[in-house]
């Protein structure tokens, strides 16, 4: 598991900004306009953690809109009654991606022929 995030960091870190400024930029650009553009949209871009990562957490992020839909007027009250679930799934989830918890059978993984890596 761990080297799959890896992967993903290092594919982040050094893929797209490859991707973007010699191949969306330079390469399919037909003008500097469209490079601007791109600039723009990918300064833009933003992602909600609690909500990508909505099913270990209980869906949190849709409690707010599940109680606008009910008339609930009593937010805070509401909210107060998930913090100790969500902070268990928060040190759950933290818990599954920290280096502190890795065991020799986290630390290999199948490839599509069914073969371990080490």
């Amino acid at each position: 598991m761990q080297r799959a995030v890896v992967v993903a960091i290092r594919r982040y870190e050094d893929v797209k900004p490859v991707y973007y400024d010699k191949g969306l930029k330079l390469r399919y650009s037909a003008d500097g306009d469209t490079a601007k553009m791109v600039d723009l949209i990918v300064s833009k871009i933003n992602v909600d953690f609690a909500f990508i990562n909505s099913s270990n957490f209980g869906a949190i992020a849709d409690k707010p809109f599940d109680m606008i839909v009910a008339e609930n007027r009593n937010y805070v009250s509401s909210m107060k009654k998930y913090v100790d679930t969500f902070e268990q799934n928060l040190k759950n989830f933290y818990d599954a991606y920290s280096d502190n918890t890795s065991t020799d059978s986290d630390t290999s993984e199948t490839t599509s022929a069914g073969e371990s890596e080490p």
